[in-house]
This record gives C-alpha cells, sequence and structure tokens, in this order.
C-alpha cells in the first residue's frame, strides 16, 4: 500500500514536471536525440502524458560556444532512491570525430576538445554548475560527450525548471552581447 502511495506521488512529480516544461516551450522525447542524429533521424517529440519516468528535452538553449552537434537534458525519476532526480545536460561532440581515421587524427581532436571547446562551454556554464551544485564528466567513445549532471531531491524537483530557465536567461543574455558586438 505504502509503494503504491510513493508511485503515485512520484508520477505526480513527474506529470509535473513534464507538463511545466511542455508548457513554457520545451521539446520532450522518449529517446536520446542526439543518438538519433547521429543516425541521421530526429527524435519526435511527444506530449507529457506519453512519457514515462525518463525522458529528454530536446536542444535545449544554449548558444553555440563549442562545436558540439547536439545537446541534449535527461531527466529520469526512475532511481530516486540513489539520490533524487537525475539530471544531465548532455553535449555530443561526433561530427568532429567522424573525418578520423587515424589514432594521431582522433588524439588532436581530443586534445582540441580538452584544451579549447571543454573550456568554453564549461566557462560559459560555471554559473549553473557552481549555483545548482552539478558536475561534469567526459566520456571518449565514437562521439565526445560531455554531461554535467546533478541528482536533485525529489522535494525540490522545481529545481529542473528552474536550470531550464536559467540555460534560457544565458542564452538571451549571449545572444544580446552578440548583437551589439555586431554592430
Amino acid at each position: 500500500m505504502k509503494e503504491k502511495t510513493q508511485d503515485k506521488i512520484l508520477n505526480s512529480i513527474a506529470m509535473d514536471v513534464k507538463r511545466t516544461l511542455a508548457k513554457e516551450g520545451f521539446r520532450l522525447t522518449l529517446s536520446n536525440p542526439c543518438y538519433a542524429r547521429i543516425r541521421g533521424e530526429q527524435a519526435p517529440a511527444c506530449p507529457p502524458e506519453d512519457l514515462g519516468l525518463s525522458f529528454y528535452i530536446i536542444d535545449p538553449p544554449i548558444p553555440p560556444v563549442a562545436p558540439f552537434d547536439c545537446i541534449t537534458v535527461y531527466v529520469s525519476f526512475e532511481n530516486h532512491d540513489m539520490g533524487g532526480i537525475c539530471f544531465q545536460l548532455i553535449f555530443c561532440f561526433h561530427a568532429a570525430l567522424e573525418p578520423c581515421m587515424e589514432v594521431n587524427e582522433i588524439e588532436a581532436v581530443y586534445h582540441k576538445h580538452d584544451s579549447v571547446w571543454f573550456l568554453n562551454l564549461s566557462d560559459y556554464l560555471s554559473d549553473i554548475e557552481d549555483s545548482f551544485k552539478l558536475s561534469w564528466d567526459t566520456e571518449y567513445d565514437e562521439s565526445i560527450e560531455d554531461n554535467l549532471t546533478g541528482w536533485i531531491p525529489l522535494e525540490k524537483y522545481e529545481i529542473i525548471h528552474d536550470i531550464m530557465k536559467k540555460l534560457q536567461q544565458h542564452q538571451e543574455e549571449w545572444l544580446q552581447r552578440e548583437k551589439t558586438y555586431a554592430r
């Protein structure tokens, strides 16, 4: 009985988050948009009611501060007992590695990522990283994937919306600066 009540509360909170994000204009999907893009496809946007306890936000508002191919946000309520809600802001660098055939070419891209692209990205997002106690992790595989990750306590689920609003605000400020410099 207690477990069913907890499941209802969890589902209710997850639905509230999804509906709020959709109402704010964020497009949500079941599948990772970055993997879809690598396959030459697009992840279809879904209404909140069609999503489960884990979902992705398609193209969150981040300006091109580094040459990433795809950005997405992953949100999961599935393992809330591990520390809350999993939040990941994911940046994929796939195209930069596609033409690489030799080990030295791959290593040169990795070096460029580590010495320039990641620094630009982490500098741009440092306020969000600090404000919401997120941390970086980088994976090197067929793509370079930078993840800004954190666990949000279930009772503070509105932080997800706060992060997304802060991303929008940062992008608007960046676009305004770009307009000013273009004059």
